[in-house]
């Protein structure tokens, strides 16, 4: 019999990390950890990285990404903040129909393509994210550049005021 006491098992030792990473872990479960944020990009050795809020270089932790440039970090970044929503429209998962490929927005039908295109829908699900957030919406327009952020601005001051200055009939 041994005089030394018995180490407490720890839920944060080594040990422990090392075990989970050995379960099985669902793809989604995986996936939505792996996006979970939130997100924040940090400036180093001239780079831009993504890093969630509490990680960074000086703490031993490793990037999400890594950029050239600040644009391209900040359009990832946001990137990653919607794709960890969930999904506003779905597609088909059955054949088509004589109409198209129905459309489904929050379980109700939408509307309809003539073909399946994932990416398409992944792109509106990515857009509606986007104009469903302030914040990200103005982190893209942000980096658009003055000349784009300028003529954004005219295009919706005739959008909703019309050419002459005043509000636009709906």
């Amino acid at each position: 019999m041994s005089d030394r006491p018995q180490a407490r098992i720890n839920a944060f030792s080594p040990e422990y990390l090392a075990a989970l990473r050995e379960r099985d872990e669902t793809s989604e479960s995986a996936l939505e950890a792996e996006l979970a944020g939130p997100w924040t990009v940090r400036e180093h050795d001239q780079h831009y990285h993504l890093f969630r809020d509490w990680e960074s270089f000086e703490t031993g932790h490793r990037p999400f990404a890594s950029f050239e440039t600040r644009e391209d970090a900040v359009l990832f970044l946001t990137a990653l903040r919607l794709l960890a929503r969930p999904p506003l429209f779905r597609g088909p998962e059955a054949a088509s129909l004589p109409a198209g490929y129905l459309i489904e927005r929050e379980g109700v039908i939408a509307g309809a393509t003539r073909t399946h295109h994932p990416d398409l829908l992944l792109a509106a699900n990515v857009l509606a994210g986007l104009v469903r957030s302030a914040a990200d919406l103005a982190n893209v327009l942000g980096i658009a550049g003055g000349t784009t952020q300028e003529i954004t601005g005219e295009i919706l001051g005739v959008t909703v005021l019309g050419a002459t200055g005043e509000p636009a009939e709906a």
